[in-house]
C-alpha cells in the first residue's frame, strides 16, 4: 500500500499562513487607527462649526472676547491641519499594510499550489499502485484457472 501523504514543505506553509495571519492583524490595527483619526479630525471639524455658527452672542462680545475666540478659531484650524496630515499618513500605512499582505498571500498561495500539486501526484501515483496489485491478482487468479482447466 502507498505511504500516507506527507508534504515536505508544511511548516513553510504554516510558517507563511502565520505571517499573512499576522500581516491581516497589522492592515486591521492600521485601520482602526486611520478611523480614530478621521472622528477626531470631524470632531474637531464640528467645534469649529458650532463656533462660527454660534447663536449670534458675537455681536455682545467685547474685544478681548473676540480676541480670544479669533485665537481658539486659529489653533482649531491647526488641530485640522495636523490633523488632516496623520489621517493621510494613516490612510498611507493602511495602503502600506494592505500590500505587505497581498505579498504575504502569495507567497503563501505558491506554497500551497506546490501542496496540492505534490498531493495530486501522491493520489495518481497511490492509483497507479493500486491498479498494478489490481492487475497482479487478477493475473494470479487468471494463471490458476488455466492450471486448473489444464
Amino acid at each position: 500500500m502507498a505511504k500516507q501523504f506527507r508534504f515536505p514543505l508544511e511548516k513553510v506553509l504554516n510558517y507563511k499562513k502565520n505571517i499573512e495571519d499576522l500581516k491581516a492583524g497589522e492592515l486591521n490595527r492600521s485601520r482602526k487607527k486611520k478611523t480614530k483619526e478621521e472622528e477626531k479630525l470631524k470632531s474637531i471639524e464640528e467645534k469649529k462649526q458650532d463656533i462660527l455658527i454660534g447663536d449670534g452672542s458675537r455681536e455682545n462680545m467685547t474685544l478681548n472676547q473676540l480676541n480670544i475666540s479669533t485665537d481658539y478659531l486659529l489653533q482649531l484650524n491647526d488641530q485640522i491641519d495636523k490633523g488632516e496630515e496623520r489621517v493621510l499618513d494613516a490612510g498611507t500605512e493602511v495602503e502600506n499594510k494592505l500590500d505587505h499582505l497581498n505579498e504575504a498571500s502569495k507567497d503563501k498561495k505558491a506554497v500551497e499550489k506546490l501542496r496540492d500539486r505534490k498531493l495530486g501526484e501522491h493520489k495518481i501515483l497511490k492509483k497507479k499502485v493500486e491498479r498494478k496489485k489490481t492487475d497482479e491478482i487478477a493475473n494470479r487468479s487468471d494463471l490458476t484457472k488455466r492450471k486448473i482447466t489444464s
